[in-house]
């Protein structure tokens, strides 16, 4: 088989035996792109004679025979196994044929996003009567094909061109089933809403072309022979920014040319690959600012970018991408996101950026993938910049101090090591995971997370604010959100405190074992946190909307009390300082209507002032009905003399002695009443 010779441009980035021969790379004078065009003058093929059996004449050329009906062979095509392509089973068509040919390989890893394909093939044809070409890939041992170009039926035509152009990958389809049959997609022979990958995350794509034709003569037919010729086969695969690789094995410059496969990667839109070539970990650095569109990282080690330099993340249309595929990795330089941008880690891996990273104005960056990103330096945003961590786990371990900066988790875990003032944090659809006080290294600090809104959405699994430590306060300087169909659990000894609290029918917020301040402004949210409350404790389950905690049920003598600091009288709540416009929430002992986590004199005091009348907790409503009767004293008898464990013991009367005392006093003040 002749083959053109192998033409390679200086400003090319296809990694040497990555293509067969027969390649060429056209590369324009004045952009990052290239055309690779494939070209092979394929010799005259016989296909062979149907005897009724399936005995394939030439198998080692991907040639098969498909006998009548849903019986039919496979065989290897240039060493790729090719799965069945029926056919057969139209009345009145006595076989059909099919010519695999597969030589080519192009790795967008590498060699860059394809934006489209070209191809032709010259086609003759002998005695039979349809004819139909496709365009074939494997890739991620799948198998595609575009639709089939049809051919003039019948036996007169000499030669035809076949062309397609402007190929794109949602033109291609997985084969599923029948694929190889030519007549129609729509019965599902060819799954055209799953495509091959053409951006620079695709795998390796081995190409070709499928031929099938078919014969119309009789079922009885048994002789014959049926053959295509095809030569002047080509495809020109347009590709976009070039690829380029780091390509020694040790640190170096980023600005010197030999350390890369094809030139330095620094201008909008290049990409710039860290890949297989060191084996060790090794230092790329800049001592000049340089920009890409792309950074990959895909080596089991680990590669540092530092520098007295930066790095800026510019594209000229859509996204830019920093592409963890393998490896632990550090950039060490300050960092510019000019463009929205995907920060992708695998599994397993993990990225580091530890000087200061900058947002532009509306740049939403993606955290994507199960690996972890972390933020060992600050985080800031020039105006309005969204943070969106959509999997995996992203670690803020440095203080920050940006009100423009939204952080969207959806759904991941996001840890919070050290002090954070942010614009706003958003829980989205359920599953989500926050830790106030938990470095990257799993160590517990006193850090606070301060925003200017918190906002639960979505539906799902319950979203978890947990804070460990008294002191992993979460602030919220304007609303708490949990909209209808969503969930949050506060968990841990930390405070939630909150400016104003909004929970919609069909949501919930879930104290467990914690404290929540409504620090407010204007009128007292008093009674509508006790209408939440009252809704969530659902006759002792609590598991109404509402206000709840799935703590108490587990101790009937538990419960989530409220009250206004004014009425109790505190300057502080859980370590927090608190002012008369606040209301204050707790789990806590049915009976503690003073939330100081003990039932004692105090609260009986107070019971047996509101006895027989409309009150909320802190007048002695454990139940939550809105009056203090005797329902409410037997809660609180039960729980005479106890204290919550999670506060300090406390020096209480013998309970048996002091609830006596108690009753005698209630009575002697009913009786004056009276």
């Amino acid at each position: 088989m002749s083959k053109p010779s192998y033409r390679k441009t200086a400003r090319q980035s296809v990694a040497a035996g990555m293509l067969a021969a027969g390649v060429t790379v056209l590369c324009p004078s004045n952009t990052n792109a290239v055309t690779i065009t494939y070209t092979d003058n394929v010799p005259s093929v016989a296909s062979g004679r149907w005897s009724g059996v399936a005995d394939p004449l030439n198998p080692a050329a991907g040639l098969y025979v498909l006998n009548t009906g849903n019986s039919y062979q496979r065989y290897d095509a240039s060493s790729y196994l090719i799965t069945g392509f029926p056919h057969g089973e139209t009345t009145g068509v006595a076989w059909g044929l099919g010519h695999v040919y597969t030589a080519g390989v192009i790795n967008p890893a590498v060699d860059g996003a394809v934006t489209s394909v070209d191809f032709s093939l010259t086609t003759r044809k002998g005695s039979f009567d349809g004819v139909a070409t496709a365009f074939f890939l494997i890739q991620d041992a799948k198998f595609y094909r575009t639709n089939f170009f049809t051919q003039t039926p019948g036996v007169s035509t000499p030669e035809e061109l076949v062309v397609g152009s402007g190929l794109t990958a949602a033109t291609f389809g997985e084969f599923v089933g029948r694929a190889y049959d030519y007549d129609s997609p729509a019965d599902g022979r060819a799954n055209f809403s799953s495509n091959p990958n053409f951006s620079a995350a695709g795998g390796t794509i081995q190409f070709g072309y499928l031929s099938h034709f078919e014969s119309g003569y009789s079922s009885g037919f048994a002789g014959g022979i049926a053959y295509q010729m095809t030569k002047n086969w080509s495809v020109a695969w347009n590709i976009g920014p070039v690829a380029v690789g780091w390509a020694i094995n040790g640190s170096g410059d980023w600005n010197q040319n030999s350390n890369w496969t094809s030139g330095v990667p620094n201008g909008v839109d290049a990409l710039a690959n860290f890949g297989s070539a060191i084996n060790t970990p090794q230092t790329v650095y800049t001592n000049t600012p340089v920009t890409v569109g792309t950074v990959r990282f895909d080596n089991p080690g680990s590669y540092q970018l530092a520098g007295q330099g930066s790095l800026g993340i510019d594209v000229s249309s859509g996204s830019g991408l920093i592409d963890v595929r393998a490896g632990n990795h550090k950039i060490n330089l300050p960092l510019s996101v000019l463009d929205n941008t995907d920060i992708d880690t695998a599994a397993g891996s993990s990225l580091r950026i530890s000087d200061p990273t900058t947002l532009a104005p509306g740049v939403v960056v993606n955290k994507n993938g199960p690996g972890v990103l972390t933020f060992e330096s600050t985080l800031n945003a020039s105006g309005p910049a969204t943070l969106k961590i959509n999997g995996g786990v992203a670690n803020l371990d440095a203080a920050n101090n940006d009100a423009d900066l939204t952080v969207d988790v959806d759904p991941a875990t996001l840890n919070v090591g050290a002090d954070q003032r942010l614009g706003g944090l958003v829980l989205t659809a359920g599953g989500n995971v926050v830790r106030v006080g938990r470095t990257s290294s799993g160590a517990m600090s006193p850090a606070k997370l301060t925003v200017n809104s918190l906002t639960v959405t979505g539906g799902g699994p319950a979203d978890v604010l947990d804070q460990s430590l008294a002191g992993n306060t979460v602030q919220v300087d304007g609303a708490l959100s949990v909209q209808g169909g969503s969930r949050l659990r506060k968990q841990g000894a930390g405070v939630l405190r909150t400016r104003s609290l909004d929970i919609a029918a069909g949501a919930q917020l879930d104290l467990t074992g914690g404290r929540v301040i409504v620090d407010y402004s204007g009128a007292s949210p008093l009674a509508a946190v006790a209408a939440k409350v009252a809704s969530g404790y659902a006759d002792g389950s609590w598991t109404g909307d509402g206000i709840v905690s799935s703590t108490a049920p587990a101790d009937a003598g538990t419960g989530v009390g409220f009250a206004e600091a004014s009425t109790l009288g505190v300057s502080s709540f859980g370590g927090e300082g608190v002012d008369g416009s606040s209301v204050l929430l707790r789990y806590t002992l049915r009976g503690d209507g003073n939330l100081d986590g003990s039932v004692n004199l105090s609260d009986f005091t107070a019971l047996a002032a509101a006895f027989g009348g409309g009150s909320t907790w802190s007048g002695g409503d454990y139940n939550y009905d809105g009056v203090t009767n005797l329902s409410d004293f037997t809660a609180l008898a039960a729980n005479f003399g106890r204290t919550l464990p999670a506060d300090p013991a406390r020096a209480v009367p013998e309970p048996a002695a002091a609830l006596a005392a108690c009753v005698a006093g209630m009575m002697f003040y009913r009786v004056r009443r009276a």
